[in-house]
Protein backbone atom coordinates (compact mmCIF):
# COMPACT_ATOMS: atom_id res chain seq x y z
CA UNK A 1 0.00 0.00 0.00
CA UNK A 2 1.46 3.07 -1.24
CA UNK A 3 1.87 6.19 1.69
CA UNK A 4 0.31 9.28 1.96
CA UNK A 5 3.85 10.64 1.38
CA UNK A 6 6.55 10.66 -1.46
CA UNK A 7 9.24 9.17 0.22
CA UNK A 8 11.43 11.97 -0.59
CA UNK A 9 8.88 14.12 1.13
CA UNK A 10 9.58 12.02 4.33
CA UNK A 11 13.55 12.22 4.10
CA UNK A 12 13.32 15.96 3.83
CA UNK A 13 11.62 15.91 7.22
CA UNK A 14 13.28 12.87 8.90
CA UNK A 15 9.71 10.80 9.06
CA UNK A 16 9.93 7.08 8.64
CA UNK A 17 5.97 6.94 7.93
CA UNK A 18 2.98 8.69 7.35
CA UNK A 19 1.86 9.13 10.87
CA UNK A 20 5.20 10.71 11.58
CA UNK A 21 4.63 12.76 9.31
CA UNK A 22 1.48 13.85 10.09
CA UNK A 23 2.67 14.95 13.87
CA UNK A 24 6.06 17.08 11.95
CA UNK A 25 3.33 18.93 9.79
CA UNK A 26 0.68 19.28 12.77
CA UNK A 27 3.81 20.76 15.04
CA UNK A 28 4.82 23.16 12.36
CA UNK A 29 1.44 24.03 12.02
CA UNK A 30 0.98 24.73 15.57
CA UNK A 31 4.57 26.71 15.76
CA UNK A 32 2.80 28.84 12.89
CA UNK A 33 0.09 29.88 15.43
CA UNK A 34 2.28 30.21 18.28
CA UNK A 35 2.34 34.39 19.29
CA UNK A 36 5.72 35.70 18.68
CA UNK A 37 7.82 36.26 21.79
CA UNK A 38 7.46 38.98 23.48
CA UNK A 39 10.65 41.39 24.05
CA UNK A 40 12.58 41.30 27.93
CA UNK A 41 13.62 44.16 29.69
CA UNK A 42 17.85 44.23 29.80
CA UNK A 43 19.72 42.04 32.27
CA UNK A 44 22.54 43.67 33.44
CA UNK A 45 23.87 39.88 34.31
CA UNK A 46 23.86 38.96 31.02
CA UNK A 47 24.66 42.12 29.31
CA UNK A 48 27.72 42.52 31.21
CA UNK A 49 28.96 39.22 29.58
CA UNK A 50 28.91 40.18 26.12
Amino acid sequence: MAGRYDQSDLNVYGAEDDEEMDTILHALERADEAPEPRATLPNPTLDRRR
